[in-house]
C-alpha cells in the first residue's frame, strides 16, 4: 500500500466539517463580531486493498470567510468569550463595515496519519479540506444618544420621544418611562 493510495482515500473520506459559531445572534457594524469553530481530531476507518486502515484527521488551519470578501487564515479555531455584550476582539473576530445580511463559513484544513491493521502510525502526505455549512449573519447599525436629563413624560430629547409609528396602537403613543439617577 503506497502513501499516494492512502492520501487519495484520505481526501475522499467523509471528514466532518467543524461547525461555525457566532458569539451573539446579531452583528453590529464597526464592532468586533466573534466567530469560532469546534474542531477536534476525527478517527475514520476504511478498507484499502483488503487491509483495515485507521485514519486520524487533525485540524491544522482555519480560513474564516466572513461573507463580505474578507477572509482570515489562522491556526486558531477561536473561542467563545465569557462575557456578555459585543465588541470583544479575538483572533477570529471580524469588524463589518456595512450593514446587511450575509453568510460566513469556515474552511478547515486537516493533516492525517494512518495505521494499517493496527500497526504504527504513519503520516499521510498532503492535506484534506472541508467547508462548514453557511452561517447566516445579520449586521445592524446602532445609534446611541446621550441625554443630559432623565426622560419624563414631557421630555422632547432624542431617546425620550414617544414612538408614533402606529397611531392606533395605544402603547406606541406612550413616552419611555422616566429613569432615575442614583
Amino acid at each position: 500500500m503506497t502513501p499516494a493510495i492512502v492520501e487519495r482515500e484520505f481526501k475522499s473520506l467523509p471528514i466532518k466539517a467543524p461547525e461555525l459559531h457566532q458569539q451573539n445572534d446579531i452583528a453590529l457594524i464597526w464592532a468586533n463580531t466573534n466567530f469560532y469553530t469546534d474542531p477536534g481530531d476525527q478517527t475514520l476507518t476504511t478498507t484499502i486493498l483488503g487491509h483495515d486502515v485507521t485514519i486520524t484527521a487533525t485540524p491544522v488551519t482555519y480560513t474564516f470567510d466572513y461573507g463580505d470578501t474578507t477572509q482570515t487564515t489562522t491556526t486558531d479555531p477561536g473561542y467563545a468569550v465569557d462575557k456578555a455584550g459585543y465588541d470583544f476582539e479575538t483572533p477570529t473576530s471580524h469588524v463589518y463595515e456595512d450593514t446587511g445580511k450575509t453568510h460566513a463559513r469556515v474552511t478547515t484544513t486537516f493533516t492525517g496519519s494512518y495505521s494499517v491493521d493496527g500497526g504504527p502510525d504513519q503520516d499521510i502526505p498532503g492535506t484534506a479540506t472541508v467547508t462548514s455549512n453557511p452561517l447566516f449573519v445579520d449586521v445592524y447599525r446602532v445609534k446611541i444618544y446621550n441625554v443630559q436629563n432623565p426622560c419624563t413624560p414631557s421630555s422632547t430629547a432624542i431617546g425620550c420621544q414617544p414612538f408614533k409609528d402606529d397611531p392606533n396602537d395605544q402603547d406606541a403613543n406612550t413616552v419611555n418611562p422616566p429613569t432615575s439617577h442614583p
